[in-house]
């Protein structure tokens, strides 16, 4: 009798929460009615139902008709997921939502208003196109720990909702396929992406080359000194304005951590013209995994590297 009165007070807590809009709470509260009482199947199967339900009616319908090509693919328990996974928000004119070169962890899904993206090179500012209503932005780093290309700014008043990277963590026990339909969806229906192959923009201003060879790398503080630490890693390619090597990584975390981060390269065996050792600083754009806890990083360089010094240390 006194576990069927606590089953039944829990239940009755999941239903006020659900029907209140509080599903994270609701759900919290569902996590220990199948822990602490794992035989009360009655009472798990009605409260599981009240959540999806009360979810569903209260999914907002104009953002999902205006999202329709999306939501339409997904089974109602996927289309709940994803719908309160993510978080509104109304961003007013003028502000930039991505910065060139700066790395975010956020999807946006654009119901109102217009986005305008640009790309610095240089001096110059190329005006690349605008985004609108049923257009995502931030797929081009939300997918792979990248900077992104372009910046993009608030043309007029704009309404959306985003999707932060670490909760897809929450959903690979309740829908497992999402992310990659996410990102198959996004990668199939970016107009960012089209707007870019467009103006035939690329991050790499000049070839790149294979090469081989050993360097250090040491992370640049804050007070502008570089860390006593360093990470041993191997060339992979370089060009004028960019290096990529490969490194291991026993943390995994570690190695996306350095998204962004100012590193100092010392080229082992390598020299300038005038005979010092090469060192070159540049900035962390890409991380990507390999197999077995291997990383490829991608470092844009603070400075062209002269024709002469190119040609003494790679030019085959």
């Amino acid at each position: 009798m006194v576990q069927d009165s606590k089953t039944e007070k829990i239940s009755r807590e999941i239903e006020r929460l659900a029907l209140a809009g509080e599903f994270s709470q609701a759900e919290h509260w569902h996590k220990v009615l199948l822990e602490q009482h794992p035989t009360a199947l009655k009472e798990i199967i009605q409260s599981a139902t009240c959540i999806e339900e009360q979810k569903t009616l209260k999914l907002d319908p104009d953002h999902i008709t205006i999202w329709d090509s999306l939501y339409s693919q997904l089974t109602q328990e996927e289309t709940n997921c994803l719908f309160y996974s993510t978080r509104s928000a109304n961003v007013p004119s003028g502000k930039i939502l991505i910065r060139q070169g700066k790395a975010i962890a956020r999807l946006l899904f654009i119901d109102r208003g217009r986005l305008a993206l640009f790309h610095t090179r240089g001096k110059d500012r190329i005006f690349i196109g605008d985004l609108s209503r049923g257009d995502v932005a931030g797929d081009e780093t939300f997918f792979s720990h990248s900077t992104p290309t372009f910046s993009a700014g608030c043309k007029t008043d704009v309404q959306l909702r985003y999707l932060e990277r670490s909760m897809m963590h929450t959903w690979k026990d309740v829908c497992p396929g999402l992310e990659r339909f996410l990102e198959d969806y996004c990668s199939k229906n970016s107009r960012a992406k089209q707007l870019m192959s467009s103006k035939h923009i690329e991050k790499r201003q000049f070839p790149r080359i294979k090469v081989s060879g050993n360097l250090r790398a040491y992370i640049r503080l804050e007070d502008g000194k570089r860390s006593q630490e360093n990470i041993r890693g191997s060339l992979a390619d370089i060009s004028r304005n960019g290096v990529s090597f490969d490194m291991h990584s026993s943390n995994p975390e570690n190695a996306r951590k350095l998204l962004g981060r100012i590193l100092e390269l010392d080229f082992e065996g390598l020299v300038t013209p005038s005979g010092a050792p090469l060192t070159m600083p540049g900035t962390v754009v890409k991380v990507t995994a390999l197999l077995h806890n291997d990383f490829n990083i991608h470092i844009q360089l603070a400075e062209v590297i002269p024709v002469e010094e190119f040609t003494l240390n790679f030019s085959r």
